[in-house]
């Protein structure tokens, strides 16, 4: 993973509290799941997520080798 995008907040509503916060992509991708801070409602990264996060490193990564 790409050290830039792995440091990179992602902010969530919590779909139970409403409650907005930040998790750090590699936390989220290391863990698989978000968990609110405030009322602790567990949400799992799907599948989707996933491919999400991919092709954005893939991207990122590909930015990178152009600017070499």
């Amino acid at each position: 993973m790409s050290t830039f995008l792995a440091d990179f907040p992602i902010k969530f509503t919590c779909s139970k509290c409403s409650r907005e916060f930040s998790q750090l992509v590699r936390d989220v991708k290391a863990h698989g799941q978000v968990v609110c801070p405030g009322c602790g409602d567990t949400a799992k990264l799907d599948e989707a997520g996933r491919k999400l996060l991919s092709a954005a490193e893939e991207e990122i990564a590909r930015f990178a080798r152009s600017l070499r």
